[in-house]
């Protein structure tokens, strides 16, 4: 079986390695805004063009002729801002939003190259550049390279490498299994009663975020000091993500090694954090309060927490068992099997009215997942 792997390294590029990383980010930039653009007028018209990769990538030439600089850039580079535009018009086409256009103050700048790249023991050697940039590895790469990734993120450089690993499983066996609840107040609860605290990294930093976009919001634009600002803000959000990523990473690398099968919810996010402001002719209740229990689904990060969970499952010859959204599992006794519709979720604890046992809420939920799971398992092998 294949398997894609991803490295992230941070690099160290001198002035001038950081001008030419600045103008491939530019040249990156142009191609798929100009491509975008032309592509967009065209289906205004009503007009029709080949808007594939292969398509798209045909008008680099003329891009070439008449923007001499871009052939300064890497070739296979502007080939792939022209892959990223087709798939974009892809989930366009889907019901996904339209493209929007690159911004050169967008956070985050990237491009993507095949090939192009050498990989050496501690720097990289790019096309156009007579010397190597250094390049802190501090794991070892397995597998065929693919593809790598120059970005910029906060004035900070970084290379991602995709591998393509090639593994050959044992018939799974299963030794060992869990039944998860996942929520904003205990991030995450085990059906053996076993709970892991949500760590609210964004509302410990809540009063200093504040501070900081306050004086943001004052400062002239264009000034330093407003310049400043900006990237304190943008810092400060980097070490919140990293240290939620560090979280998520370390609590899936736990199940995945302890447990051989995992049931959880298929959670939908994006449907758990829609705004619930409404219409103008319908408006929404509890705004607020909605809004504020979005920001902390969204702190907690369950989306990314469910995406470790099915890769690492996978890459270890593990299994994860999705349990319907719309199952009851919180409101449902996992004793009697008695369903409690007047459940409230400040109900931490409830005493079912048939039976008598007093449940903690997500860890009731936890057995109740497994239980669905394991039923849901069962009906399939029938």
């Amino acid at each position: 079986m294949k398997f894609n792997k991803a490295y992230k390294f941070r690099l160290y590029p001198t002035k001038k390695q950081k001008e030419y990383l600045e103008g491939c980010f530019s040249a990156c930039r142009y191609v798929y805004n100009v491509s975008l653009d032309c592509e967009k007028q065209l289906y205004e018209l009503g007009a029709k063009s080949n808007l594939s990769a292969f398509g798209l990538a045909y008008h680099l030439k003329y891009y070439k002729i008449s923007e001499p600089w871009l052939k300064d850039y890497d070739h296979r580079a502007l080939e792939f801002e022209m892959e990223n535009l087709a798939s974009s018009f892809q989930k366009f086409f889907k019901g996904g939003g339209f493209p929007r256009f690159k911004s050169k103050k967008d956070r985050k700048q990237s491009f993507r190259t095949r090939k192009s790249i050498s990989l050496l023991e501690n720097s990289i050697k790019i096309p156009k550049i007579k010397t190597t940039i250094e390049c802190v590895v501090h794991r070892k790469i397995e597998g065929v390279i693919k593809q790598f990734t120059i970005s910029r993120e906060n004035d900070k450089y970084y290379v991602s490498v995709m591998t393509e690993i090639q593994k050959n499983f044992a018939p799974r066996e299963i030794k060992k299994e869990v039944g998860i609840d996942l929520g904003v107040k205990s991030f995450l609860t085990r059906d053996d009663g076993i709970k892991v605290e949500n760590p609210q990294f964004l509302s410990q930093e809540a009063i200093h975020m504040s501070k900081l976009q306050q004086a943001f919001s004052r400062a002239k634009k264009g000034s330093n000091n407003h310049a400043k600002l900006r990237k304190k803000i943008a810092d400060l959000h980097e070490r919140i993500s990293n240290k939620r990523n560090d979280f998520l990473h370390n609590e899936s690398a736990k199940l995945i090694n302890e447990f051989d099968r995992i049931y959880m919810e298929d959670l939908n996010v994006a449907g758990m954090t829609r705004s619930s402001k409404g219409t103008a002719e319908k408006p929404g209740k509890n705004v607020k309060q909605k809004s504020g229990l979005n920001r902390n689904i969204l702190d907690v990060g369950l989306g990314n927490f469910k995406n470790m969970i099915e890769y690492k499952t996978n890459f270890n010859n593990k299994e994860v068992v999705k349990v319907n959204r719309f199952f009851a599992s919180s409101k449902t006794c996992h004793k009697c099997g008695t369903k409690n519709d007047e459940l409230k979720l400040s109900d931490r604890v409830w005493i079912c009215s048939s039976c008598g046992e007093e449940l903690d809420r997500d860890e009731n939920a936890a057995k109740n997942i497994k239980a669905e799971g394991r039923r849901s398992l069962t009906l399939i092998k029938k």
